[in-house]
Formats: C-alpha cells, structure tokens, sequence
C-alpha cells in the first residue's frame, strides 16, 4: 500500500513541456531528506519519554517518484509502505505532522516562526542546511507549488529558499566585495 506523501508542482519555462529535467532530481531529493527530518521531529515530539528513534527509522522512510502527471510537472511522490513493522513508527499522524510542518515553514515569515518554535534547537542546523539545498536549481521564473488537503498553495523559490535557510540557521549571511588594484 502506498500513500502519497508529497505532490511538487514544478512551474516555469524549463517544465511547460511536462518534463522534469534530470538537474531537478537533486532537488528532490534535498526534499525527501527535509521530510524525513520533520517526521523524526514529529515522531520525537510524539514519544517524549523515548531517547533515540528506533532502528532503521531514517532509512525505511523512503520517497518515491511514483508518476509525473500534465500541468507543468507535478510528481507524485509516495512513502511505500512494505513491512508490518513500518506500522509502529510511521503512523499517519507522524507524516501528516512533518507535511504541515513543512508547508507552515512555507507559509510566510509568521507562520514559518510558529513552525520553527516547534522544532528542537538540536534539528535545526540541520534543516537549515537541507534548506538551503533544496530548490537551488530554481532559476528566475522558477518555483515549486505545494497544496495541503484543503487546497491551498504555497510557493517556493529562491527568495524563500534563503529566507527560510535564514530563519533556521539564525544567521545573517552577507558578503563583502574588495576590490584590489595592482600593477605589475
């Protein structure tokens, strides 16, 4: 049995032809690696008493591409759900919480906020670096729809890509350009 975890709707020029190019697999899997994170976020939220995850808990929750379907390029992206044994980690309730606290993260800087109020300092750091890869790829007129049950969108580029890496690793990044002029 499987059920769809996460629907990416691909919008922009590269994609009107409803293919996804091989370059945007990265992407998706940047996305796959941010959803197993929120849901070992919500699973340790969900079992308190609990001091690690249990074995094998990151490497049996695995997405997988199951269709590409027409409308840019929106992929259907599954959880399988093979053993018995997945049953007494991977309840509905542990991925529908790591799908909504991965579009509140895409909701806005308050809502964003909220949801980062919710994860342990620990996750943090990392997140912010799975952030900051997802959606690189992305050019200009580039970004990644989501919509949760009750339809409604959230967009992701690479203003929010940035805004959220931010967000999470509570740094600001800035550069510093020197010039130097030198005659030999």
């Amino acid at each position: 049995m499987n059920s769809t975890a996460i629907r990416p709707k691909f919008t922009g020029a590269r994609f009107d032809t409803n293919a996804l190019p091989v370059s945007c697999m990265k992407d998706l899997i940047a996305l796959e690696e941010i959803y197993r994170e929120l849901a070992i976020i919500s699973w340790v939220k969900g079992n308190p008493k609990r001091q690690r995850i249990p074995r094998n808990f990151r490497e049996q929750l695995a997405l997988s591409l199951r269709n590409l379907e027409e409308g840019s390029v929106v992929c259907n992206m599954v959880l399988p759900q093979t053993t018995a044994k997945q049953g007494d980690f991977f309840d509905h309730d542990i991925l529908e919480n790591a799908g909504k606290l991965f579009l509140a993260l895409l909701d806005g800087m308050e809502k964003a906020k909220e949801a980062l109020s919710s994860i342990p300092d620990r996750f943090r750091p990392k997140l912010a670096g799975l952030s900051d890869r997802f959606g690189r790829g992305l050019r200009e007129d580039e970004r990644i729809v989501f919509k949760n049950k009750y339809g409604n969108l959230y967009e992701y580029n690479n203003q929010k890509r940035l805004a959220i890496t931010e967000l999470l690793s509570k740094q600001k990044k800035y550069t510093e350009e020197r010039y130097y002029i030198g005659f030999n």
